[in-house]
């Protein structure tokens, strides 16, 4: 591990690595200053600063792991297995499949993940049945997505589907501003809605918002978002929240500016913008809808530890400078 850690390292931008450096003092920062309350996190997601830590290493051991270099039948085989177990183990959640995941948005994230890099590998493992074996996935896809309830996931998909179909015409930079614009408009989607006091996006946003203007340089520590917007919580009588646990943000931005202030989410944009930028250069089309897809699902709900592997395997893949 030390050595292909040390041989990604000189392989990764060097503005990626300045990024990744500046994450790393800022949450060794919080660890020196508030240990006890940070390391692992809350009790609920137990996602601190040794998890954060994990991850930023992940991503660079994995930066030469490339998608192309797995077999195509791991890919499918995997695909399957999760679809297979999704539809048939009697795992319910309020009326939503949650498969072997634990949740329903987990389990959605996670097709997001699997399905394009699935559907682009199986040519090359089922060269006469090839077609009907894709289009048999996209239903089981649609399926999933459809059982498990998650109208992030839906989101995702489309804008997914738009990169593969308009790729060509448009080119990648242009379709990369495109998905990006079209995401950013549908957050005003929870606040046309009417949801339950529980999950009231609209009211945990602005908490989490008021929980990050309490320390908005540096923020409050990676893990410390339960224990922030609770705090904050009891303070606006006027919302349900403050009768509930709220041990996440459900937006991955609010998340990074209630953890890492300014800087952190300063950081972290910058980080995505090398990993756009690196695959716009490279042709990565799969890579790109994986890494929209992800920000997707993870713009609106809380962030569960498969999303965020296969979140920070794509940061892998995008911040390597060749």
């Amino acid at each position: 591990i030390k050595q292909t850690l040390a041989k990604n390292w000189k392989e990764i931008a060097r503005p990626a690595r300045n990024c990744l450096l500046v994450l790393l003092v800022l949450s060794l920062l919080h660890l020196i200053l508030t240990p006890n309350t940070l390391l692992f996190g809350g009790p609920y997601r137990l996602q601190g600063t040794l998890l954060f830590m994990l991850l930023l290493l992940f991503s660079v051991i994995s930066a030469d792991i490339q998608i192309a270099v797995i077999s195509s039948r791991l890919w499918f085989v995997t695909f399957t297995g999760l679809c297979a177990t999704s539809l048939f183990l009697p795992f319910m959640l309020n009326g939503r499949i949650v498969g072997t995941l634990g949740e329903p948005n987990a389990l959605a994230a996670t097709m997001i993940f699997l399905w394009p890099i699935a559907f682009y590998n199986i040519p090359h493992r089922f060269k006469h049945y090839g077609g009907i074996t894709q289009i048999t996935m996209i239903l089981m896809t649609g399926a999933i997505l459809f059982l498990s309830g998650s109208r992030s996931a839906v989101i995702a998909i489309s804008l997914q589907s738009i990169i593969f179909l308009f790729n060509k015409k448009l080119g990648a930079g242009l379709i990369v501003i495109c998905c990006l614009l079209l995401l950013a408009i549908s957050f005003i989607l929870p606040f046309l809605q009417q949801e339950s006091s529980v999950d009231n996006r609209k009211q945990i946003w602005y908490i989490a918002y008021q929980a990050g203007l309490t320390s908005p340089i540096v923020g409050h520590g990676f893990g410390s978002v339960e224990k922030s917007m609770n705090t904050i919580a009891q303070k606006y009588p006027q919302y349900y929240l403050k009768d509930e646990i709220i041990d996440s943000s459900h937006n991955i931005l609010l998340d990074w500016w209630i953890q890492g202030g300014i800087l952190g989410v300063g950081a972290f944009i910058t980080l995505l913008g090398i990993c756009f930028v690196s695959f716009i250069k490279r042709s990565m089309v799969v890579e790109i809808s994986l890494l929209i897809g992800l920000l997707t699902v993870l713009s609106f709900n809380p962030a569960s530890i498969v999303t965020l592997i296969a979140f920070w395997y794509c940061v892998g893949q995008g911040i390597r400078s060749h």
